[in-house]
């Protein structure tokens, strides 16, 4: 799982394992064991005919909730304790608050969270009217990385001249970026003797 936490911040993965039956549940497993933050997550995906159109084009939508700590500044998800095993299951706190978020958080359908015409304001104010909501600016999602070429060369500069001759295939030194698969290929003389 990539964590892209926005403009002017670095972005970090963690391992899921894919072993659940969603991906929310590998989501939500990820929640608990790594950040260790209560998270519900929603997701949908289907295809959609629109008025007009004559093949169906896929949409996605997906919502997520999160348990803050509490003003006084506990986590819901104590510490484990020194003697606790391995991998033991971290005990989630729960408050009356975050039950109700999640029982109202469980009742929305997938084609809430598919109709192109119910904005996530309104189904954000469907839910959670009652608590009130505070809907702060759209950030538009765009998928991009932050991989170019200078920053490949840079990384291969820091090997030594050995290991940069032990990764030449076919005369050429290939690099492909694993978040967005583009390849980057570089001559070995792209890189002179020191």
């Amino acid at each position: 799982m990539t964590v892209d936490q926005g403009k002017d911040m670095e972005r970090y993965q963690g391992i899921v394992p894919l072993g659940e039956n969603t991906l929310a549940d590998a989501a939500h497993n990820y929640f608990l064991q790594s950040e260790q933050i209560p998270t519900r997550l929603r997701v949908a995906a289907g295809p959609m005919l629109m008025r007009g159109e004559k093949a169906p084009h896929w949409r996605a939508g997906a919502i997520l909730i999160q348990h803050l700590p509490s003003e006084g500044g506990s986590s819901p998800i104590p510490e484990q304790q020194g003697d606790a095993p391995e991998g033991a299951e971290h005990e989630v706190v729960e408050d009356d608050n975050w039950v109700k978020a999640r029982l109202l958080l469980d009742t929305v359908e997938d084609h809430e969270l598919l109709d192109p015409n119910l904005t996530s304001e309104e189904l954000l104010y469907r839910l959670y009217h009652e608590d009130g909501v505070t809907v702060y600016p759209a950030i538009p999602i765009a998928r991009h990385c932050t991989c170019s070429h200078e920053a490949v060369e840079g990384m291969l500069k820091n090997f030594t001249p050995q290991e940069r001759a032990d990764m030449v295939k076919d005369g050429e030194i290939e690099v492909v970026c694993e978040f967005c698969s583009t390849a980057y290929t570089f001559k070995p003389e792209d890189f002179p003797q020191d």
